[in-house]
């Protein structure tokens, strides 16, 4: 979590948070009787604590939480709501601490910001692992993957019950962060799939504004407010041509299974036409599928569908609404013979006897009840 002075003295902003959320280095610590890990960020102005960790606190380790008047935004520019500053215990084993924190809403249990750090002479050795503070010093632990961007909603969007659409995202950016070169990969953070909302993983071209494919499994609307976290991205050092198969590959004499096929296909040939053969599928084996996943790829023809002015949709699928179950029973009879032939009733008519059909092969037909309309059962 980085923050950043904002001098503004309309709003009286203090500090903006640019966190990566789960990648970063992290300490272990207690916070009263609870466990938690919390984010040892240098560029954070601002020592916080996560609501849902204050909340778990007994009543003796919750402190008073007095007003805050600085500002804590994301990295997105929204504003998180602040439930106060108070002082809490930290106990990095058998050492104890005093720290003020502010408590908000944050994904992660805690951020140890630059006021703690200052305050207690704090040093940082990532190449042993270790974070002193004064003179002693805990187990730095690393989480996450680094170098992640995180990947937000840019507006409110409601995805239909099992259907899937691509919204816009933003990258967040840190101060000073840069975004990769040229490719970027999108997928799925640890918290995805929350709310069954899947993310697909995708290629694309990198920038402030990318494209993102989400697919919602429930049979209820769900619904992506802003700033919501929906996927992460990642730089690409090199992208391969995923259209080389490989039978495309130089091979210097006939595949395998295609020297089993000449050898079981030319019995009648001569020597001369044989090695023809063979020069022939040597020539153009990258056209024979390798194995049953290997499928070929064609520019000659291409498939599409003129639909002139009309734009396209998509229409989810559906069941049978309940109400005409037991109309759709009664359009199929099932008839006893020897291939279990099923004949439909005339729908118009709903009646089997105004339309009578003789065949050789239907010696019984089993009327049942059930299926009959309610005017011919009663009149039976």
């Amino acid at each position: 979590m980085k923050t950043r002075k904002q001098n503004n003295r309309k709003t009286n902003e203090g500090a903006v948070t640019t966190a990566s959320e789960d990648a970063g280095m992290y300490v272990k610590l207690n916070v009263g009787d609870i466990e938690a890990k919390f984010v040892v960020d240098t560029g954070a102005t601002l020592t916080l604590v996560s609501s849902k960790l204050y909340d778990m606190l007994t009543p003796l380790d919750k402190s008073y939480l007095s007003e805050v008047k600085t500002t804590v935004r994301s990295v997105c520019g929204n504003k998180l709501e602040l439930r106060g500053k108070g002082r809490f215990n930290l106990h990095f084993g058998p050492n104890m601490l005093q720290s003020e924190a502010v408590v908000t809403d944050l994904q992660v249990d805690g951020i140890l910001g630059l006021d703690f750090m200052k305050r207690h002479n704090c040093l940082i050795d990532v190449k042993n692992g270790h974070f002193c503070i004064g003179d002693f010093k805990v187990d730095l632990c690393f989480q996450g993957s680094i170098g992640c961007y995180r990947v937000v909603a840019s507006e409110a969007v409601v995805i239909p019950p099992r259907s899937e659409i691509v919204i816009n995202g933003t990258v967040c950016l840190a101060e000073g962060q840069k975004l990769p070169a040229d490719n970027a990969l999108l997928e799925a953070n640890e918290h995805a799939g929350k709310d069954y909302i899947l993310t697909a993983r995708t290629l694309v071209r990198s920038g402030e504004k990318v494209p993102v494919r989400l697919m919602n499994t429930e049979l209820d609307p769900k619904t992506i407010y802003p700033g919501t976290t929906i996927a992460q991205m990642s730089g690409v050092e090199q992208v391969l041509d995923g259209n080389i198969s490989s039978n495309e590959q130089k091979h210097d004499g006939l595949r395998p299974d295609l020297q089993d096929l000449l050898d079981r296909t030319s019995d009648e040939l001569t020597s001369k036409d044989k090695q023809k053969v063979k020069s022939l599928l040597i020539e153009n084996q990258n056209l024979f599928a390798s194995s049953d996943v290997d499928l070929g790829r064609t520019n000659l023809v291409k498939h599409e569908i003129n639909t002139g002015n009309a734009r396209p949709f998509k229409e989810p699928p559906r069941r049978t609404p309940y109400h005409l179950n037991k109309k759709k029973n009664k359009q199929t009879l099932r008839t006893e013979s020897d291939n279990n032939t099923f004949v439909p009733l005339d729908t118009e008519n709903d009646t089997a006897e105004n339309d009578p059909i003789e065949t050789p092969y239907v010696q019984d037909i089993a009327v049942h009840e059930s299926t009959l309309p309610e005017e011919e059962t009663q009149g039976k």
